[in-house]
């Protein structure tokens, strides 16, 4: 609520390879440092306080919020981008991570929420920069498929997972607020997903607050959608 955060991360980019037209146009620098910005909401650029970081990349932030002096950032963390490896995020496997980033003193924490390897973090939507107790994520297997749904505990760090016998390849996790509810996590979570046996999709419905049971509906799609990266749930009459 006070702040815009800004991620200044070692991956660039580079003009004569977009040129060239060879392959993604960025890069690794281990030379350059990584920081995250607090930029005050009713500031300027003149504003921000840079805080230092080890060096990683973040596509994906869970959520953050104000705590004190404090903001809490949790994200999936890359422990690096782009090094060896420009065709895609396949240098290691990211993680489930939390960042204090104190706005008086400058100086943050950093402490692994979740090791299992996991991307697309998703909340409650109605708790985007205030303090949540629930995220969701798409468990990542070897060569990035995605054949996990993954609930975390953020309080008590407790992880239900669902692997569905490496049949079904995951979408992004979004979750839909069960109308009338009180519960942060009293809702539904929607994932397009892939079944790798009949090269088909469908659209599985669960119960957030029990993933791993049985999903309550399922929308079955008589094509195969690849997985892509994000999905958004819009009611109707928005």
């Amino acid at each position: 609520q006070k702040y815009i955060l800004v991620f200044d991360l070692p991956t660039v980019f580079n003009l004569e390879a977009a040129m060239s037209g060879q392959g993604l146009p960025y890069f690794w620098d281990h030379d350059y440092p990584a920081r995250i910005g607090l930029l005050p909401r009713e500031g300027n650029g003149d504003d921000v306080k840079w805080i230092d970081v080890d060096p990683c990349y973040l596509f994906h932030p869970m959520n953050a919020y104000d705590d004190g002096d404090e903001v809490v950032l949790d994200a999936a963390r890359h422990s690096k981008m782009f090094d060896k490896e420009r065709r895609g995020p396949s240098e290691g496997p990211p993680t489930l991570d939390r960042w204090r980033l104190n706005a008086v003193t400058g100086t943050h924490t950093h402490e692994r929420i979740d090791d299992r390897p996991q991307e697309f973090p998703r909340i409650n939507e109605s708790f985007v920069g205030l303090r949540n107790q629930f995220g969701y994520t798409a468990g990542i297997a070897a060569g990035f498929k995605q054949d996990t749904l993954i609930k975390v505990n953020l309080d008590s760090r407790k992880v239900e997972a669902r692997n569905d016998t490496a049949r079904y390849g995951y979408g992004e996790p979004v979750f839909i607020p069960r109308e009338g509810a009180t519960a942060e996590d009293d809702g539904y979570v929607m994932a397009l997903r892939l079944d790798t046996e009949t090269q088909t999709s469908d659209l599985a419905i669960f119960n957030a607050q029990s993933i791993t049971e049985d999903p309550i509906a399922v929308v079955h799609v008589p094509a195969r959608i690849p997985n892509g990266f994000h999905g958004n749930w819009i009611p109707d009459g928005q």
